[in-house]
């Protein structure tokens, strides 16, 4: 891609170590955006926020604890930076003030000054990293786009995805049949608009949360024909499913010796990694 410049000095970054952690700081300056740091469902921008950075269940806040956080942010003045650690990280995203700030806020008085601010103007962004040291990789642009992409390159490059896999999502309620799904896909053939898969959230199961991974019969009695005729279509059929195994299913017994010491949702949940683990068809 070329040659490129950061927009500041890289020694403008601070790194100190206190106590078995890291305190990393980058500079920010006034209007600057802050995009990243992984999957957010509410937000795009991320100037303004605390988050940690922590892999969990999405609880509906966008407070860094979601199914996908990635310790990369990227700048509106053209550059990006990757975190390369697995620890929980914790982000202050303009929102701390150092007592050496280069440009700190003014200073209000709350009874008096009605542009008083409960949270002042910050001028930068710490990270704080449970480790003694962590390796920061810096992107430059010079646009956006640029660092997102040098980015995806540092990363391997990744691979064009099938072309349905680019087209229209759609997911259907929980408790939908296969007759229901039928006709909601019928809608979008009416209206002309485009549909590449069709979505089944855990209802497709007799069990969930923890799961069967069978298919209830109830709603859908045949479902290689439902698949079958989905695919006709040119529609793929995507199953939600989550890794914890019900007791209540038929592979319980199968796979309990191949699982860790606790369950999930009083579901077992087994090693994944383990050639065992993967000789154990559901249907």
């Amino acid at each position: 891609m070329g040659d490129a410049s950061l927009p500041f000095q890289p020694a403008d970054i601070t790194m100190q170590v206190t106590d078995g952690k890291t305190y990393l700081r980058f500079p920010l300056e006034e209007g600057e955006k802050i995009f990243g740091l992984g999957l957010n469902f509410q937000t795009v921008e991320q100037r303004g926020r605390i988050l940690r950075l922590h892999v969990d269940h999405y609880g509906g806040n966008d407070n860094g604890r979601t199914h996908a956080p990635v310790p990369f942010f990227v700048s509106s003045r053209g550059y990006g930076a990757f975190i390369n650690s697995a620890r929980y990280l914790d982000a202050w995203i303009g929102t701390s003030i150092r007592k050496d700030s280069k440009h700190p806020p003014v200073v209000r008085d709350r009874n008096t000054d009605k542009e008083w601010e409960a949270q002042p103007y910050s001028d930068n962004l710490e990270f704080l990293v449970p480790a003694e040291g962590v390796e920061v990789v810096l992107f430059a642009g010079p646009t956006l786009l640029d660092v997102v992409r040098r980015f995806n390159l540092y990363n391997g490059g990744g691979t064009l995805p099938p072309r349905w896999g680019l087209g229209f999502w759609h997911r259907v309620p929980t408790w939908f049949n296969d007759q229901q799904v039928n006709e909601e896909v019928a809608q979008f053939e009416q209206r002309n608009f485009p549909l590449s898969v069709i979505g089944l959230e855990p209802g497709w199961m007799s069990r969930a949360y923890p799961c069967t991974y069978e298919w209830d019969p109830t709603r859908f009695p045949h479902p290689a024909e439902f698949v079958r005729q989905m695919d006709q279509q040119h529609i793929k059929t995507n199953l939600w499913i989550n890794p914890y195994v019900s007791p209540d299913g038929e592979l319980y017994n199968k796979v309990e010796p191949y699982t860790g010491s606790h369950t999930v949702w009083c579901g077992i949940v087994p090693d994944y990694s383990m050639p065992e683990v993967h000789l154990f068809p559901v249907r």
